[in-house]
């Protein structure tokens, strides 16, 4: 009978500290759940960058779709090609890996 007064008397601070056990290391537990929302804040970080970079890629093929200049600028990088009167020269750095 003891331990039925005692938990009449402080049910308050029983319920206080079950309540904190509960939010230290329940599944809901307060570190666990600050670790989910920097994680989101991250991939939301991400999400903005790639929004930005498509947004930028639309751009620039606008850009491409309506420039014939920039088209053939295109062209001429992306597939090596030249113009009859022109050279080009590939410059390659040299290996830095030591070889053994």
């Amino acid at each position: 009978m003891k331990v039925f007064e005692f938990i009449r008397r402080h049910k308050v601070i029983l319920t206080i500290a079950a309540f904190v056990v509960i939010l230290l290391f329940g599944n809901n537990r307060i570190a666990v759940n600050r670790e989910m929302k920097r994680k989101i804040r991250e991939k939301e970080m991400i999400i903005e960058k790639e929004r930005a970079q498509i947004d930028s890629l639309q751009l620039y093929i606008e850009r491409l779709q309506q420039d014939p200049g920039l088209q053939e600028e295109f062209v001429r990088n992306r597939y090596h090609m030249k113009k009859a009167n022109e050279d080009i020269f590939h410059i390659q750095q040299p290996d830095t890996r030591k070889k053994k």
